[in-house]
């Protein structure tokens, strides 16, 4: 894992997700990562509790797979020791839907 605070970590491995660089994000997760993406599951069915760098590095594929315009602003971030919450709204175009444009908040 990638060294520095936890706000810049987690800033990092954003950027590098959404520079569809995977392995350059993968460098910024745990092995044993706790993660969380609160998503429609129509619209992300991978996303949800996922357990493992492995499991979320296979999320993050799925979502740029199916989602190769996506675009994001942090609307905010919380950063206390080890522990990082962050409010990111994505907006894109399905690749797997032609024609249609998703916003997740």
């Amino acid at each position: 894992m990638a060294a520095g605070s936890a706000r810049e970590v987690v800033l990092a491995a954003i950027e590098a997700i959404y520079s569809h660089d995977p392995a350059q994000a993968a460098v910024y997760y745990h092995d044993d990562i706790d993660y969380i993406g609160y998503a429609p599951i129509d619209f992300f069915p991978t996303m949800g509790a996922r357990r493992g760098k492995a499991d979320v590095m296979q999320t993050i594929t799925s979502v740029q797979e199916r989602y190769s315009d996506r675009r994001y602003e942090i609307e905010f971030i919380v950063a206390d020791d080890d522990r990082v919450a962050v409010m990111l709204p994505t907006t894109g175009s399905s690749s797997s839907r032609p024609g249609t444009s998703t916003a997740c908040r």
